[in-house]
């Protein structure tokens, strides 16, 4: 873990908001990736108020899995950030019922 980089969805809250607590409480560089800037904002406090260094390990920004123009802006901002990507965790998650659909028209869970 240590000084690998890894991207986490759906950091900001739950399982997620975990995952980035001990990826940089051993020494891994997070980027939490979240919907709203508020509640990344809000898990970055909470993450720097228990873990010693995180204000240097964990970024933030923006992704909303629900549309492909969010997700295109997000890997066009994280290549420009010129770091590797050694892990990717898929956690950013959705309880959709009745059926939802996405800005894009794909069913929004599956």
């Amino acid at each position: 873990i240590k000084d690998r980089f890894f991207v986490v969805t759906g950091g900001n809250s739950g399982n997620g908001l975990e995952t980035v607590k001990v990826l940089a409480a051993n020494g891994g560089n997070v980027v939490l990736c979240s919907r709203s800037p508020k509640n990344a904002a809000d898990a970055l406090e909470s993450i720097s108020a228990s873990v010693p260094d995180a204000a240097a390990r964990v970024t933030t920004m923006s992704l909303d899995l629900g549309t492909f123009a969010s997700i295109k802006a997000f890997a066009d901002a994280y290549i420009a950030t010129n770091k590797p990507l050694h892990v990717l965790t898929n956690n950013a998650g959705v309880m959709a019922s009745p059926l939802a659909k996405t800005t894009d028209g794909f069913e929004q869970q599956f």
